[in-house]
Parts: C-alpha cells; sequence; structure tokens
C-alpha cells in the first residue's frame, strides 16, 4: 500500500511538473504584415489586385482598419482605381495598363504616404496552346447500400515545350442546366493541388490527365464546355501548391506557403492563359 501511495504521489508530481512547464513558456508574439494578391496575364481584360492584413498567430489581434481608407495600388508606378472596400479590391481595365508577355511587373502597396511592401513578377513568354479534349470517362462505383452508381471525368492532354521550365494549371468551365430548378450557372472546377504540374517529369513530352466532373444528373445538365491550360511561373505553382495543401487536421505536417512580397506576404505572378472552347 505504501508503494502505491508513492507512486501515485510522484505521478501527481509529473503532471504538475508537466503543467507548470507548458504554462511558464513564453510564447513570443507575431505581428501583422500586409497581404498582396495579384496574378498578371496578356490574356485577362483588367489588371486586379488583392490587399489585405493578416492575422497574427500569437498575440492581440489588431482591429485597426482604418489604413483601408488610406490604401493606394501601383503596377509600375501607375495607379489602380478602388473598386471595393469589402475585399479590398483595386483594378485598372487592360486597355490602360497592358501586360505584355516576357516583361517584369511590380505592384507595390501604399498606405497614405508610406510604401509598406511590393513583390514582382515576370509574365511567362510563352504560351502553350496544345491542349487537347479526349473526351468523357466513366469510373463504376459501389455504394454502401448495393446501388452502383458512376463518376464521369474529362479526359485532355497536352504537350510541353521542351528546352525551358515550364509550370501547368488546367481548369474546366461548365454552362450547367440544374435539373431542378432549370436554371442555367456557369461554375469553373480548379481541381486539387495535384493538377499543378511542373515538367521536371514530362519536359518536351506529352502530358494527360482527367478532371472529376460529377455524376450522371451533372454530366446530362451541361450545355457548354470549356478546358484552360495556365502556364505560370514558379511563383505561381509554388503559392498555390502550398496553400492548397493545407488541411483543418491539427495532426497533419505544417505547410510552409512561400511569398515573393517584399517586407509582406502573398503573392505576385505572372501566367498565359489559353482555352480550348469544347462545345
Amino acid at each position: 500500500m505504501k508503494k502505491t501511495h508513492i507512486f501515485l504521489i510522484a505521478l501527481l508530481a509529473l503532471f504538475s511538473s508537466c503543467e507548470d512547464m507548458v504554462t511558464n513558456v513564453d510564447v513570443p508574439a507575431s505581428e501583422s504584415h500586409y497581404v498582396i494578391h495579384s496574378y498578371l496575364s496578356p490574356e485577362d481584360t483588367a489588371v486586379i489586385v488583392y490587399v489585405d492584413r493578416s492575422e497574427p498567430v500569437f498575440g492581440d489581434s489588431d482591429n485597426d482598419t482604418s489604413w483601408i481608407s488610406q490604401a493606394h495600388v501601383f503596377v509600375n508606378g501607375i495607379e489602380l482605381s478602388r473598386v471595393s472596400d469589402y475585399n479590398i479590391k483595386f483594378l485598372i481595365p487592360a486597355d490602360s495598363l497592358p501586360i505584355v508577355a516576357g516583361e517584369t511587373y511590380t505592384v507595390s502597396l501604399q498606405i497614405g504616404t508610406e510604401n509598406v511592401c511590393s513583390g514582382s513578377c515576370t509574365v511567362p513568354l510563352i504560351r502553350n496552346e496544345s491542349l487537347l479534349y479526349k473526351g468523357i470517362d466513366s469510373v463504376e462505383n459501389q455504394g454502401y447500400d448495393g446501388f452502383t452508381y458512376y463518376d464521369y471525368y474529362i479526359l485532355y492532354s497536352f504537350t510541353d515545350i521542351a528546352t525551358v521550365e515550364n509550370f501547368y494549371r488546367i481548369a474546366a468551365e461548365f454552362n450547367y442546366v440544374d435539373p431542378y430548378s432549370s436554371d442555367t450557372a456557369v461554375y469553373t472546377i480548379y481541381p486539387e493541388s495535384v493538377q499543378f504540374i511542373k515538367d521536371v517529369l514530362f519536359s518536351g513530352s506529352e502530358y494527360s490527365d482527367r478532371i472529376l466532373v460529377g455524376g450522371s444528373e451533372t454530366l446530362s445538365g451541361i450545355t457548354g464546355l470549356k478546358l484552360f491550360l495556365y502556364t505560370s511561373d514558379n511563383n505561381y505553382y509554388h503559392y498555390h501548391r502550398a496553400i492548397l495543401s493545407q488541411t483543418d487536421d491539427p495532426f497533419s505536417e505544417p505547410v510552409i506557403v512561400p511569398t515573393n512580397i517584399d517586407n509582406g506576404l502573398g503573392c505576385v505572378a505572372g501566367y498565359r492563359k489559353y482555352v480550348l472552347n469544347v462545345f
């Protein structure tokens, strides 16, 4: 009995010391940073920049939003017009600021008269236009209730541009008639992070894959289909892969999100866009 008491006392002391150890750790305070998001392409009709301010991981949150009314955004020294204070969006039409392939652009955020952060990118010179639609494929699945259902996929391929390092992204846009409301909607599918493609394993060769559309009801409601092939710089590729690799699982490995914003967070990147009108 005496040995049992000694063991319990030692165990309680251990838990107590662990608790003291955890609660006595001084976690370093982090600070808020300004954020810039802008993706520049000669194929777009406007140059759009979103800005924000990050929440610190540790320490008190800064709820001061007075900086928003003082924010000014410039691209290569040309100021953009404020479109929205809700999502802090700035815009300029492409005919007022043409984005040229192969050129370098710097996006800067100014609060009042102070330049607080900036990021630069070079727009890819070459646009890959080899995208091909290869049809629809189906995969049979068995439900828990024994019911058989099918998932449908769009098949595609493209050929990599040899001799240079390339980064790609695939997307699909549908015109869709809802079978219940009969309303027509347009929605775009950007597949998960594995669909951000680097040509390191197939340089100069053909690449083929598929995009999940959905079940038979979705497939039968499609009245129009476009496929997009983005040829991007490395900033776009690494940033988006990192963002989409994050999960809410507390036991998953942390993901380091890269940034090319000097004195801030976010991403300024360039890309080219090729559109294939399937039907």
